[in-house]
């Protein structure tokens, strides 16, 4: 390949820009990571990070913009399909990874399943996109890609409303079925969303493009983890409050179960620790079904974005690959 070499050019690095993307990608990545676990901002640490990270992003922001040589070039968001690629790519992200997240978290702290078993409920999200992505990539030119991408938010969708009604009695079986379907909507989403991201941009572009793509993918992901865990958290304790105000003696259910427990000589605090433990178990199952809801009305909301997005999507890509 040596006769095919493009011609290389040294460029100043921007020494600033890297400081100020470390610095604030860093605050940001560490309090996003530990925030849940030391009460968000009634930490002095993680009220440090989050200043950090917004003084040194917002610097980094006007710096960028205004550098000859930008270590992240953000002058790409002034073409519509990478901007509209880039959100859509962000939005779809977090709710996808917040999905894989608390999915396995709630298999295993509340319906006591093993790691294993947890991993083999989730894993077959992969089967179809395994076998459809070779078929959407040979097939893009063929395609809409907005239509593309709008199928796998609508499929997105649909498996999270059919997550959000699950209970506490789903068998394996019925848990694996969602996750199996997701998959197709995996391989209509990166692969033609990414041909929209770099539509239009000259071959040069390409690669700061992608790599800026990636930064939102993976930012999307981190943020979506803390988000979503502790959203999930906060209504198990909302749900929990509401349904232990109904285990009360005005309750004929809540006392023909207590009679019930009594029989079977529960009696005292083994008694109050069985209600206690069935109200946390159906608390933090309302509540990641709260969490699907709300994904699954994020996909459908970010249909119509995909839509603004102008073809032709295939000349960047045709002359990224020459």
């Amino acid at each position: 390949m040596r006769g095919r070499e493009s011609k290389t050019f040294k460029v100043p690095i921007d020494i600033v820009g890297l400081v100020l993307l470390a610095a604030g990608v860093g605050s940001l990545q560490f309090m996003l990571d530990n925030g849940n676990n030391m009460d968000w901002f009634a930490s002095p640490l993680i009220l440090t990070l989050g200043l950090t990270a917004l003084v040194c992003l917002s610097f980094l922001i006007v710096w960028e913009l205004t550098d000859r040589h930008p270590v992240v070039d953000l002058r790409l968001f002034k073409y519509r399909n990478f901007t509209i690629g880039v959100l859509a790519l962000t939005v779809g992200m977090f709710c996808f990874f917040g999905i894989n997240v608390v999915y396995p978290l709630w298999l295993q702290t509340t319906l006591g399943y093993t790691a294993e078993w947890a991993g083999l409920a989730t894993a077959p999200v992969g089967l179809l996109a395994v076998v459809l992505s070779p078929l959407v990539g040979r097939n893009l030119n063929r395609m809409d890609l907005r239509a593309a991408v709008s199928f796998a938010f609508i499929v997105f969708a649909w498996t999270s409303f059919w997550f959000a009604g699950f209970n506490t009695d789903s068998t394996f079986w019925q848990l694996v079925e969602p996750r199996l379907v997701q998959g197709i909507a995996i391989a209509f989403f990166f692969i033609p969303l990414n041909q929209i991201i770099i539509a239009g941009l000259r071959p040069d572009q390409i690669a700061s493009a992608s790599g800026l793509a990636n930064f939102f993918r993976t930012l999307a992901s981190s943020v979506s983890t803390a988000v979503t865990v502790t959203l999930w958290q906060h209504r198990a304790e909302y749900h929990h409050a509401v349904l232990a105000e109904h285990v009360s003696l005005g309750n004929p259910g809540a006392v023909d179960y207590i009679d019930k427990m009594h029989a079977l000589g529960l009696h005292g605090a083994p008694g109050f620790g069985l209600i206690d433990t069935i109200v946390n178990k159906d608390a933090y199952t309302l509540a990641v079904n709260d969490v699907f809801w709300l994904f699954g009305w994020l996909f459908i909301v970010i249909i119509p974005l995909i839509w603004l997005s102008r073809p032709p999507f295939n000349t960047a890509a045709g002359a990224g690959m020459h």
